[in-house]
């Protein structure tokens, strides 16, 4: 639910507790006062009754009468009615009576009655002598249909304007809140527009007041201010770890190449040495050679980070495939473990790429394979086409990869968690780069213990 819809529906339902409030007094105070009104004016009538009899200035009761308004005048015998002495005609004239309270009244009292199928108010007074014994009993009743029309007409009017306001004011609330929340908004769609661009100069302009709204959107540009300088300060060290990088691996390789030569030459010269210096010379050259891979792929990844794309031809993907498993052939069987190419449904296909770089590509994903494979396993090589493109995948029975490991596998350094374990950690992330700079995609599904399978997807020419 937007805060908009929350707002519109807090407001209205605060406004529909104060009308209900509002109405529900109004309503009770308006029916208690027309009833003390009629009250006050049936006792007003009856003291008229009385002292028109005890001066006999009338006649008639009917001059106390009106349409709505019944006199009627009981004799009282003891604590008995003996009969009814005088009537309005408006009573006589239907044969009705009003009715008589079961226990006469100390003092006056109210009842309400029906009387000519129509609900009256009935006031009861005692009159009494001067001994203090009850004479007869004064009564007077008028008719409360029109209260109750009142109040219907009351009810009727409180429950129309009432939803007529709340409809009114959800609307209106509905619309102004537009303009309300509009800095929430520009906010909103400035995030959504940095997040989608990465660009980070881009700020709120908020030209209202200087209310909630506008320190919001000052503390929002604020902090795009501190992420730009961050994110610069960063850009910028990254920069010039990528050049050392670039620059310590360009100056590497050629000492690296030179040692190497001349340990070699040395080696060769030096072949009835003793053996312990046979031993030492076979340890530099190895050291020397996994040094020179190291630097190799470190320059590969600068040349990556600085945005160096590949140059791509129309390569023939079966050579790349024969290359690649050629190479595979004596590290398997060095390390006795069967290698199995099937390759002879891409020895057609043909692809836009560089077969050098694929051919590392094929040549890091089997040689992994063959690594982590213990003697006496197996590794697949098979190519088919599929989905437009050709489907290439190294197949293993090695020691697999943990679930926990699989996500970062394609990660540079990354070697699962064991420093001691062989290699750098950036060939998978090589790999991955070659993948992405052929349009292609690689992944991988492993369970340990049984394998693991690694899978290089790239379009066709």
């Amino acid at each position: 639910m937007s805060i908009r819809l929350r707002l519109t529906l807090w407001y209205t339902g605060l406004l529909a507790l104060a009308l209900i409030l509002f109405g529900g007094f109004l309503y009770f105070f308006m029916n208690y006062t027309l009833h003390s009104e009629l009250e006050a004016s049936l006792q007003q009538r009856a003291q008229e009754v009385l002292v028109g009899l005890t001066s006999g200035s009338a006649r008639s009761l009917d001059v106390f009468a009106a349409p709505d308004t019944f006199v009627q005048i009981v004799q009282v015998n003891g604590n008995s009615v003996a009969f009814v002495t005088g009537q309005t005609s408006n009573l006589s004239a239907n044969g009705v009576q009003l009715p008589v309270p079961d226990r006469f009244p100390a003092s006056g009292r109210y009842d309400t009655e029906q009387v000519l199928g129509e609900p009256l108010r009935v006031y009861t007074r005692p009159v009494v002598n001067g001994s203090n014994q009850l004479v007869f009993l004064i009564q007077v009743g008028r008719i409360l249909s029109p209260i109750d029309t009142t109040m219907h007409r009351l009810r009727l009017v409180l429950l129309l304007a009432g939803f007529g306001v709340l409809g009114l004011a959800a609307l209106l609330g509905w619309t102004l809140q537009d303009r309300a929340l509009a800095p929430i908004a520009r906010i909103t769609a400035a995030a959504q527009a940095i997040g989608r661009s990465g660009d980070l100069s881009q700020r709120v302009n908020h030209e209202g007041p200087d209310d909630e709204l506008g320190h919001l959107a000052t503390t929002f540009n604020a902090m795009l201010d501190g992420l730009e300088a961050s994110r610069h300060l960063q850009q910028e060290a990254y920069n010039a770890q990528r050049r050392f990088v670039a620059d310590a691996s360009h100056e590497l390789r050629t000492p690296l190449t030179i040692i190497r030569g001349n340990l070699n030459l040395l080696e060769r010269s030096l072949k009835e040495a003793a053996p312990d210096v046979r031993e030492a010379l076979t340890d530099m050259l190895s050291e020397t050679q996994a040094m020179s891979v190291l630097v190799s792929d470190l320059l590969t990844l600068a040349r990556a980070d600085a945005g160096v794309h590949l140059e791509r031809v129309p390569t023939a993907l079966g050579p790349v495939l024969e290359e690649a498993a050629h190479r595979t052939w004596r590290l398997a069987a060095d390390k006795g473990v069967a290698f199995v190419p099937d390759i002879a449904a891409a020895q057609e296909l043909r692809l836009r790429g560089s077969a050098d770089h694929l051919l590392r590509l094929c040549s890091i994903l089997l040689e992994n394979a063959v690594k982590y494979t213990p003697a006496g396993g197996s590794v697949r090589l098979s190519a088919r086409p599929d989905e437009g493109g050709v489907r290439i995948s190294v197949t293993d029975t090695g020691v697999g990869i943990a679930p926990d490991h699989l996500p970062h596998v394609f990660e540079r350094f990354y070697r699962g968690g064991k420093p001691q374990q062989e290699g750098s950690g950036l060939g998978l992330a090589i790999a991955h780069w070659i993948a992405d700079e052929h349009e292609g995609r690689i992944t991988v599904v492993s369970q340990v213990g049984q394998g693991s399978s690694f899978s290089l997807w790239l379009p066709l020419l």
